[in-house]
């Protein structure tokens, strides 16, 4: 830490305008910083969005076909096979689209 400098010491060694320019300098300098870490910020969470998207949209194509199998006569075992779950998951899914169904 530099101790004992104070503003009337400072103005001593530097100008109004000098000080003005280092001024300019730190708040640019401070504008990209920050205007960088919102880029990143934006870029990994577009990113993250799109990774979840993915998923939520890979699980909902296999309930699709899951409920298409069921409507064509298949067994739990078989579905549970065809889009790769356990039977567990096939037996909630189709618990919660029969509750769906009654709303």
């Amino acid at each position: 830490m530099l101790s004992g400098i104070t503003n009337e010491s400072l103005s001593a060694i530097f100008t109004e305008d000098e000080k003005q320019k280092e001024e300019i300098h730190v708040n640019d300098f401070m504008k990209k910083m920050f205007a960088n870490a919102k880029a990143e910020g934006k870029a990994e969470g577009e990113a993250r969005g799109r990774a979840e998207g993915r998923a939520e949209g890979e699980v909902r194509g296999q309930q699709k076909t899951a409920f298409n199998l069921r409507n064509m006569g298949m067994e739990e075992g078989f579905i549970a096979k065809a889009v790769g779950v356990t039977e567990a998951v096939i037996r909630k899914w189709f618990a919660e689209g029969q509750k769906v169904a009654m709303l």
